[in-house]
This record gives structure tokens, sequence and C-alpha cells, in this order.
């Protein structure tokens, strides 16, 4: 009786396996080292190897709309895999007729693209709409064109953060010391004026964090598709190539 039940219990357990790769095959996209997974929290992980990059939610949208900051669900996605390299996420925002999709794509070896549209079902005041990725607090030194500083080693009670408008070829980045993780850079690939911001969060979520906004120009927005990101992470294996262009 007891070796029916052994027989029983593992091949449910290899059942309960299947399903869970299958489950984890249809949140995720790879490219030799780079991976993506979504987990059954909704959480965005980015990996390098074997090293996650990524940290708290890992990416995060908002939509702020009469003064009041509306984030994602988490309850709200849905996952469509275009191809190995290539996912669609659907999102539902809390409190307004908002939807969203993110075309999250990984490029070549090095870089990942994110292209964020909002899709509005009914007029609606939009101010600004943010981008959030959240990464390790193994990464120690902020990186971008003039400037280059250490962060801050204590998390406090809010967040703290940096603006850096938009120029031509601008971007924001992260290095860290551990040689396991590469450097990383954040860039907008169209005419949008994004504003970029660059820091750390709260001590709740202990993690760096870089940004992209954007302003509307129009205090109210009809029904329809918007395009409001299009940027990609650039990673840099060879830290001084990151080096090179500050």
């Amino acid at each position: 009786m007891s070796g029916l039940f052994t027989i029983f219990k593992e091949k449910l357990e290899e059942m309960r396996r299947r399903k869970r790769i299958e489950r984890e095959s249809a949140r995720s996209i790879f490219r030799d080292s780079l991976r993506i997974w979504f987990d059954d929290s909704g959480r965005l992980r980015l990996f390098y190897k074997d090293v996650e990059l990524t940290k708290s939610c890992g990416l995060s949208c908002g939509i702020l709309s009469e003064g009041v900051w509306h984030s994602l669900t988490c309850s709200g996605f849905e996952f469509e895999k275009v191809s190995e390299y290539q996912m669609r996420v659907f999102v539902r925002l809390s409190g307004i007729p908002v939807c969203q999709e993110w075309l999250i794509k990984i490029d070549n070896l090095q870089t990942i693209s994110f292209d964020i549209n909002t899709q509005l079902t009914d007029v609606l005041r939009i101010d600004k709409v943010k981008a959030n990725i959240f990464f390790s607090k193994a990464y120690s030194r902020l990186a971008c064109p003039l400037e280059d500083e250490l962060f801050s080693q204590e998390f406090s009670a809010s967040w703290n953060t940096k603006d850096y408008p938009h120029t031509e070829g601008s971007f924001i980045g992260f290095v860290s010391l551990k040689p396991d993780y590469p450097s990383i850079s954040l860039k907008s690939t169209s005419g949008i004026k994004n504003l970029f911001s660059a820091g750390n969060t709260d001590s709740t979520l202990s993690s760096r964090v870089l940004e992209a906004q954007v302003e509307e120009t129009d205090e109210y927005l009809k029904p329809g598709i918007y395009e409001h990101f299009k940027i990609f992470i650039q990673l840099y294996p060879d830290k001084s190539a990151l080096e090179d262009i500050l």
C-alpha cells in the first residue's frame, strides 16, 4: 500500500513540476545570458547569467490623474508570448479606465527594449505617466553624462531620487563594483521627451530605481491609444565600455 502511495505522490509532484515549467515558459523570454521572467505575483525579474539584477516588482508603471498616482494591479496581468525573445503584457490600472500594453523584447545579447502604450476607454485627465525599473542595491554608483556619484548606502523612510532632463543621446545608468553585475543604462529610442530620474527607493523596497516620465500637454485625453515610452536597457558586461562614454 505504501508503495502505491509513493508512486502516486511522485506522479503528482511530476505533474506539478511540468505545470510550473509550462507556466514559467509562457511568462518568460530569454536570449543567451539574458532572461526575463514574470513570477506568479506579477514581478518582472531580469537575470544576467545566474544573477538577478532586478528587485522589488521589477517594472512598475503609474499614471497621475486628478492629483492621485494610480499604479498597476498585480491581479490585472495577461501575457502573450510573441516569440522566444519577445512578449506582450497587458496590465489594468486601478481606479481609472486605463489599460497598458508592454511590449518587451530582448533585442540582442545586451539590449532589452520596452514599448509602453496606454489605452483609454473614456475621457480622462492625465498629467504624468511614469515607468520605474527597480534594481539590486548591489549597484553602488550612478552613471550619466557629466555626473558620476556614489549612492548613499542607507535607505531612508522616503525615496531619494534626482531628475535628469532628456537631451539628445542622454542616458542614466548604474555601476556595480561586484564583477557578476554588468553596468546598465536606460535610454529613450524615440522623440518622446522623457524626464529621467535615478536614485534610491525607501527602506521598504531597498532598491535602486531608474525612472522615465512623460508629462502630457493636453488637460484631458480622449479614448484611444497613446504611445508613452520607447525605452531600452543596455547592459555592459565590460564595465569599461560604459566608462568610455561618460
